[in-house]
């Protein structure tokens, strides 16, 4: 049980710092350094594609889930949260497709 919290607080803070890093590359201005540099305009590029579209939409389902998610049901809980992390982790890929560089985060 606590090995399974314990994997849902550092699936969490991914799923956060991923969604910190997609708004920072989304914007030229926030978008500082060789990697954001790099992903943003792998993101103007692929932005309008249906995969994207489909991606995000992954994204904003698994946080629909996670927040409907009873956090005493640990298990439950900690599969809803893989599969926003999981989400998350694949758009950060997609946009960094040529592997240019190790993303500054990484999945637990």
């Amino acid at each position: 049980m606590q090995r399974a919290s314990d994997k849902i607080v550092e699936l969490e803070q991914y799923s956060l710092d991923a969604q910190a890093l997609f708004i920072d590359i989304t914007d030229e201005a926030t978008a500082i350094g060789f990697l954001r540099k790099h992903m943003h305009l792998t993101f103007k590029i692929k932005s309008n594609t249906r995969k994207f579209q489909a991606m995000l939409e992954r994204c904003n389902q698994a946080h629909c889930h996670w927040v409907d998610s009873d956090h005493r049901h640990v298990f439950s809980h900690l599969a809803v949260c893989h599969e926003k992390a999981s989400a998350w982790q694949a758009v950060l890929t997609y946009l960094n497709l040529k592997g240019v560089v190790m993303l500054p985060i990484t999945k637990p």
